[in-house]
């Protein structure tokens, strides 16, 4: 699944797993965090920013962007960007990767744009924009709807509001005390926040993450941000202005007008599987060249992750006829959701192992710390954690009768820290399932744990 963690893609995998909903209005706090942290708002002072991209091997980059050290040299996704903003109408960017590289000026009404690469991709436009403007969908999210009440949570470490787009959903979580931005998820824009430091009056996030592919941590690491100093006019000079038909642009269009433009076959053939449901829905955000070549097709959620890979798969092979904004061919990214049937594979259903023969593969594990209310009674409750082939927990649900408040979500967060030696048959790894038990001390239990001293010698 994309947008890993206490994103999107985790909130439906892990069964609900989320943050505690926010009481707020979201417009109320989108504004705020917008406020302190954007470095592009009209008034900003000017600035000089510098940021380096990499692609981290640490597979759980933990539930706040910080910087991991462990990353991988030979990725594709790794590169730098360089920022030196005057005002909305002079700035300059650079950008510079293994398989892209762009200079561009705005001066005014005149754009001077270099490439070298005929495709801007989405991943890299996803981060370039989210290190000086965090929140662009500020206006739309502003118009929109008031939050959707939620139906559980961790502990509340972030205020989290969520809503149903028209196409998609949106979860927007913000830091209780200062309300800065902490996550954005929403369908083509799925970034965490961290790492935040002081710059003039504002707070400016250094670290932010990305999540372009199943199991693929990108971060932006801002390496120096600092006041512009005197203008030089020459790096802000545009001799010749580049034609409107030579710049890169994107353009977001319904899912209406992707499928009629569509020009090979739109019809998905769907594998079979080894869990529930066999019917349902997927999503996924594509993106595709000036040319009508689909070069990115990135999950946004299914509602049976069998079906995520085939889905991407097919559509990365579609092409679509070239669309044109002011006469000129340009980028198309759309949110298109999919209904899949497919049936049920005997061989592919997860073995179901007692919890001794599964704690028995545990490699890793994390304890959950359930809130001190979650303690008034002594109880025990069960998880049922699916585990895939490579030890990782994709799936988890209760069993039984549902715990008290938000225990489920604090131990299904501790069982996305596990991890497990892979279940063999016949030599193969299997996915397979168990049910673990949970045990909620009552409060009076943990203070009398707190308060036992060491056994002291007789005289």
């Amino acid at each position: 699944m994309r947008r890993f963690v206490f994103g999107l893609a985790l909130l439906i995998s892990l069964g609900g797993c989320r943050p505690a909903e926010n009481k707020l209005p979201l417009a109320e706090l989108a504004d705020r965090a917008v406020q302190q942290s954007e470095l592009t708002l009209p008034g900003s002072p000017p600035f000089h920013l510098e940021a380096k991209i990499v692609e981290t091997a640490n597979p759980d980059p933990g539930y706040e962007a910080k910087i991991v050290q462990a990353t991988k040299p030979d990725s594709e996704y790794q590169g730098k960007i360089e920022v030196q903003w005057v005002s909305p109408m002079k700035w300059r960017r650079t950008i510079l990767t293994r398989n892209f590289a762009q200079t561009k000026i705005v001066n005014g009404d005149q754009v001077l744009e270099k490439n070298t690469g005929d495709y801007f991709p989405h991943w890299l436009n996803e981060l370039a924009t989210a290190l000086v403007d965090p929140l662009p969908m500020l206006g739309a999210v502003k118009k929109s709807a008031a939050p959707i009440p939620g139906t559980g949570g961790t502990a509340p470490v972030y205020n989290c509001s969520t809503l149903e787009n028209q196409p998609g959903r949106s979860t927007f979580c913000f830091e209780p005390q200062g309300g800065l931005l902490m996550w954005a998820m929403t369908p083509g824009y799925s970034v965490t926040f961290g790492g935040y430091e002081p710059f003039g009056e504002k707070h400016v996030a250094r670290v932010i993450d990305s999540f372009p592919e199943p199991d693929t941590y990108v971060q932006a690491i801002v390496t120096g941000l600092t006041e512009l100093g005197p203008v030089d006019e020459q790096d802000f000079a545009v001799p010749e202005p580049t034609p409107a038909r030579e710049q890169l642009k994107s353009v977001r269009v319904t899912e209406d007008e992707v499928r009629k433009s569509l020009l090979n076959g739109a019809k998905i053939a769907w594998p079979t599987t080894g869990k529930d449901p066999t019917t349902g829905t997927c999503a996924v955000y594509l993106s595709s060249d000036n040319k009508g070549t689909v070069r990115e097709v990135l999950p946004e959620g299914c509602d049976n992750s069998d079906m995520e890979d085939s889905l991407r798969e097919q559509v990365m092979r579609w092409k679509l006829g070239p669309t044109n904004a002011d006469g000129a061919p340009v980028q198309v990214e759309s949110f298109l959701t999919f209904t899949f049937q497919t049936t049920m594979d005997q061989a592919k259903i997860p073995l179901l192992l007692s919890e001794t023969e599964a704690r028995r593969l545990v490699v890793r594990s994390v304890n959950p710390v359930f809130p001190v209310e979650q303690g008034t009674k002594e109880t025990d409750f069960s998880v049922r954690i699916t585990v895939d082939e490579d030890g990782k927990a994709v799936g988890m649900a209760t069993v039984g009768k549902a715990p008290p408040g938000v225990a489920f979500s604090v131990a299904c967060n501790a069982l996305a820290e596990w991890r497990f030696r892979p279940y063999l048959v016949d030599g193969k790894p299997r996915t397979f399932r168990a049910d673990l038990t949970f045990h909620i001390p009552s409060n009076y239990q943990r203070l009398k744990q707190n308060l036992m001293l060491p056994s002291q010698p007789k005289p």
